[in-house]
């Protein structure tokens, strides 16, 4: 399961692994690993998103695809 809307949106924004890391406390490695393969709990997305993508809604931004 990853997460392609969220990876276009970090790439639209120009924000990186290391940015959300910092603001988030994951890991670097940790983040790639739930961009590509799943597993934010709601606490981590709704950090993100309201931190970095207030304009996308959470449902659309971590839709994932399997």
């Amino acid at each position: 399961m990853s997460y392609p809307h969220l990876k276009a949106a970090m790439t639209e924004k120009n924000i990186s692994i290391k940015d959300i890391s910092e603001s988030t406390g994951i890991s670097q490695k940790n983040l790639a690993y739930k961009i590509d393969c799943g597993g934010f709990s709601i606490e981590e997305a709704e950090q993100i998103q309201k931190t970095f993508f207030q304009d996308m809604k959470m449902e659309c931004l971590f839709r994932s695809e399997q």
